[in-house]
């Protein structure tokens, strides 16, 4: 019975972390979503359900996303963290990092494909490629990204 009983216990210990942590995925794990600027007189629900692709984020696995703006294509990684912090790291072509952060980024409570936030964090480097892009969200600023289908 003790042999049993230790055998059950490294089992928990060991095993079961193990396995929780080797299938680690995120709701926004292959996901797209247009980025926008919420307005408190608009009701979600009345949406397009084709919003504008011009400024998307793309979310991979691994922490790996793309930022699409007119097409073209930025790396970054991102972080959806415990507290419902979505952090993120955008580079351009020369290699400028945008470290862009939003907190409080839950569902919207009656449209499943729109989340909203508000913007933490906004270090955008001069000269970046995205910088008008990013400039237009200010700290403390409600942010929004709907969900479409690639």
């Amino acid at each position: 019975m003790k042999q049993f009983l230790k055998s059950a216990l490294l089992f928990l210990v060991f095993i079961i972390p193990l396995a929780a942590c080797s299938n680690e995925t995120n709701e926004l794990e292959g996901e797209s979503f247009s980025v926008f600027t919420p307005n408190p007189t608009v009701e979600y629900s009345d949406l397009p359900e084709n919003p504008s692709k011009n400024f998307v984020f793309k979310f991979e696995k691994n922490g790996k996303m793309k930022v699409i703006r007119y097409g073209e294509e930025y790396s970054g990684t991102y972080e959806l963290n415990n507290k419902n912090e979505l952090i993120m790291a955008v580079d351009d072509n020369d290699k400028n990092t945008v470290n862009f952060a939003i907190r409080s980024f839950e569902h919207h409570e009656k449209n499943e494909n729109i989340y909203l936030g508000t913007v933490a964090k906004s270090d955008v480097p001069e000269g970046h490629a995205l910088t008008n892009e990013f400039y237009s969200f200010s700290i403390k600023e409600p942010i929004g990204l709907q969900k479409f289908e690639d």
